[in-house]
């Protein structure tokens, strides 16, 4: 081998090492990172007890829970904090799904449902999520907060493995997309029949 061949694989070895600490250190050193909501403070190296509230994965200091963690990053309440070394489960039940189907505009629309217990449940429910033209002219006229707008069928089903309950207001039209996926993920719903 040549003084010039030695010295392009020099380079191309110190590449290489670079590359294999960047692999170790940054991507699977993050691999078993994944991130709470502290709600109390947290120090880097602390065990903390993780909970699930409102959709969210929460960390406290102290292993006084069923699931537990470390810390790897320092935070105060309402922080973002890193955790690692899990153990046990972390205890929640799922949320529901209750769904009202609204007629397609041609058999009468939103004015065929009574929108007055649309209101009412939505104030029963974490997130509403409204979809198509006819679910939506509801939720406008009652001024009912959509919390889900877009990608509904993908939204509904994570709101409710994280624990939180949804109303869906589905056009006809829309409605077997959700109940596929809800079946498809083993996650049951109630269909309310609100037409007038």
């Amino acid at each position: 081998m040549t003084d010039q061949g030695v010295g392009w694989l020099i380079t191309q070895t110190d590449d290489l090492r670079q590359f294999v600490d960047h692999v170790s250190e940054d991507v699977i050193g993050q691999v078993n990172i994944e991130a709470a909501i502290a709600t109390t403070e947290i120090s880097d190296g602390e065990v903390v007890t993780l909970t699930m509230q409102d959709g969210l994965l929460r960390a406290r200091a102290g292993d006084t829970g069923n699931a537990t963690a470390v810390a790897v990053t320092d935070a105060t309440a309402g922080q973002d904090v890193g955790i690692t070394n899990f153990n046990g489960v972390v205890d929640y039940q799922l949320g529901t799904v209750t769904i009202v189907s609204v007629p397609q505009v041609q058999k009468g629309g939103s004015r065929a449902i009574d929108t007055a217990r649309v209101t009412a449940m939505a104030t029963n429910n974490d997130l509403v999520a409204a979809t198509g033209a006819e679910a939506t002219a509801i939720a406008n006229a009652e001024d009912i907060e959509r919390n889900i707008r877009f990608g509904s069928v993908t939204a509904v089903q994570e709101a409710v493995t994280k624990g939180l309950d949804v109303l869906l207001v589905a056009s006809k039209d829309m409605l077997s997309k959700h109940t596929d996926r809800l079946r498809e993920q083993n996650v049951s719903y109630e269909l309310v029949d609100l037409t007038e």
